[in-house]
């Protein structure tokens, strides 16, 4: 897991979680919920892990490790999220 301090994601209206939501469009969480949906193994999970790590990193501004963890687990939960 996350060495991070994680959101709880079980209240998906949260102010939080909605702050931070608002930084993946449609495009994105489509393409990482496919590919979450591909390989749903642990070998798979890390994969999509690094990839959502590297995504956060490359493409979103962020002010702390707190906000790059809560950034990170935002789009994890989008992604395995069956909408």
């Amino acid at each position: 897991m996350n060495r991070f301090d994680t959101i709880d994601f079980n209240h998906n209206d949260s102010k939080l979680f909605s702050h931070y939501s608002k930084f993946f469009d449609e495009f994105v969480i489509e393409e990482f919920r496919r590919k979450h949906k591909a390989d749903t193994s642990f070998r798979g999970h890390k994969a999509l892990m690094l990839e959502i790590e590297a995504y956060v990193s490359e493409n979103i501004k962020f002010e702390s490790k707190a906000d790059y963890a809560n950034l990170v687990d935002t789009l994890k939960n989008l992604a395995e999220k069956d909408d």
